[in-house]
C-alpha cells in the first residue's frame, strides 16, 4: 500500500491530493480533509481490488470509513459493506 497520509498530517495529505488531482475541487478548497483522504484511499483500494467503496449507503462518519479502508488495504481483505448481493442502489 502506498503511504497515504491521514488527516492528522494535513499538510502532507493536501500535498498528495493536489499532486494527484489538482487544487480546484470543492473538497480541497474547503479543507475537507476526511474526503481528501477518502478519495486517495478509495483509489488505492481500486488499484488493489479493482473496485471502489461507495458512500451512498454508508451512514458512518467518513473518518471511520477511512480507517476501515486502511485496514482492508493493510490486511489485503475486501471491505464488507453489508449490502445484499444483487441489490440495486
Amino acid at each position: 500500500m502506498k503511504d497515504i497520509p491521514s488527516t492528522k498530517d494535513a499538510e502532507k495529505l493536501r500535498a498528495m491530493y493536489k499532486e494527484a488531482y489538482g487544487d480546484s475541487s470543492y473538497e480541497y478548497q474547503n479543507n475537507m480533509l476526511d474526503l481528501l483522504e477518502f478519495r486517495l484511499l478509495n483509489d488505492a483500494y481500486n488499484e488493489k481490488f479493482g473496485d471502489y467503496i461507495g458512500t451512498m449507503c454508508n451512514t458512518r462518519p467518513v473518518n471511520e470509513l477511512n480507517e476501515d479502508i486502511r485496514r482492508c488495504l493493510e490486511k489485503g481483505v475486501l471491505y464488507e459493506d453489508d449490502i445484499p448481493e444483487g441489490a440495486i442502489i
